[in-house]
């Protein structure tokens, strides 16, 4: 594999950009995130704060947010002992990484913040000991020791760029040689100067009416230093000599890590992300973690499901969930990416045995993916049909474009009877 040590950005000189993309700054009155502390409250996290829909459902036991599971994706680059979660809000990925046997060190300076994540360890205290929580500021906090991990979702646009030059030093300095820093920021600054812009003006065209600022009351109030591709780069290499930073979007969190892109289409992504290392970056095992091939059968069938809670009675029409543990003791990773993504789905029979009632249920992605030789759960959303009576729930895999795992002599398939009422 070829292995590279930071990604080259694009040559802007020649389209005669080098000015319209030279300033990062949001143009915001706090010149540094002390100065917005008061606005990281509870209301904040599980109201606005992108993923509080799924956190309030499901307290924190189960991650959907893509920026937290492309993280997690990424993550699985390094077989870590040590994790540091900087900033890490509600504690999503800090549960996650105590709960694959990690010990983590999360910081944040909201007290809002350390109490909900904690909270994400209700009912599982024995993971608690795992953890250390540290309110204080991810610049100075009294970390110690040697990390093999560490990761920043969705910070860095809080910080300002004298506070970001003192916290990547500090994390190569407390990184391993080998270790990884894994970063999330949004906004892409380019897709609110010059994409967001131009569908204002194809709207006006047809039209229709966007809003003049995008950003929501909080965004204005806490991204004081949103960052372009460009300028992360140049300043993450300041910290790191092995520097990889690409633009995706939600769907495709690879977006300009896997293909060629033009001036518009950098523009039009809305997410940045980093990865830096003081060692080399296999930049195409962190490609193939964003690309999903035809399977073979094997891999597929190394998969074995198990339902985790259940579904008596549904009211017809309902969506609900339903908790299934995946065992995956192949030697290939499974993942909800493109061109061939390995997804949850369903499919309802009139009776045990009978004809299909329901041929395509909702899918659920591998939200992060399922690593080989491991075991995780899912929350599968499940929707009822609109007749009532009594029916076999079939959940297995399907792998789109190639095909459903269904196959009833082979144990892939979790089987529920449910009363639709």
């Amino acid at each position: 594999m070829k292995i590279v040590s930071a990604v080259q950005m694009p040559d802007f000189s020649r389209f005669g950009y080098e000015a319209m993309f030279a300033r990062t700054a949001t143009g915001h009155q706090a010149k540094e995130s002390g100065d917005v502390r008061e606005h990281y409250d509870r209301h904040y996290y599980t109201a606005d704060c992108g993923g509080f829909d799924d956190f309030n459902r499901f307290r924190g036991k189960v991650t959907r947010d893509p920026r937290l599971t492309t993280l997690l994706d990424i993550s699985s680059l390094k077989h870590a002992k040590r994790v540091l979660d900087l900033g890490c809000g509600r504690g999503e990925l800090t549960y996650e990484f105590a709960k694959a046997g990690c010990e983590v060190t999360a910081v944040d300076y909201s007290e809002s913040s350390i109490e909900l994540a904690r909270s994400c360890f209700d009912g599982e205290e024995s993971l608690l000991p795992k953890v250390k929580f540290l309110l204080a500021d991810v610049c100075s906090a009294p970390i110690h020791g040697q990390y093999d991990l560490a990761v920043a979702a969705d910070l860095i646009e809080h910080l300002a760029p004298a506070e970001l030059d003192t916290l990547f030093a500090r994390v190569s300095r407390y990184l391993r040689d080998a270790g990884v820093f894994a970063v999330h920021t949004f906004p892409n600054l380019w897709f609110y100067k010059h994409d967001y812009p131009r569908r204002r003006r194809e709207a006006a065209a047809r039209g229709e009416a966007l809003p003049t600022e995008p950003r929501s009351h909080y965004e204005r109030l806490m991204h004081i230093n949103e960052q372009s591709p460009a300028v992360l780069n140049k300043q993450l290499r300041r910290a790191f000599k092995h520097v990889l930073v690409w633009l995706g979007g939600p769907s495709v969190p690879g977006g300009s890590l896997l293909q060629k892109c033009g001036v518009q289409k950098l523009c039009a992504f809305p997410d940045i992300y980093a990865v830096a290392s003081k060692s080399p970056l296999d930049v195409e095992a962190i490609r193939s973690l964003f690309q999903t091939a035809r399977l073979p059968e094997s891999a597929i069938r190394s998969v074995t499901l198990e339902a985790r809670s259940a579904l008596p009675v549904m009211r017809r029409g309902q969506t609900a969930s339903l908790e299934v543990a995946l065992s995956n003791t192949g030697d290939v990773r499974l993942s909800s990416y493109p061109p061939h993504p390995v997804q949850l789905s369903y499919r309802w029979h009139a009776k045990p045995g009978g004809e299909i009632a329901v041929k395509e249920g909702l899918r659920t992605r591998l939200s992060p993916s399922l690593d080989a030789h491991s075991s995780r759960s899912y929350a599968m959303d499940i929707q009822a049909p609109e007749v009532p009576g009594h029916y076999l729930l079939s959940c297995c895999l399907v792998q789109e474009f190639v095909r459903w795992h269904d196959d009833p002599q082979v144990d892939q398939v979790v089987n529920i009877r449910v009363m639709v009422e």
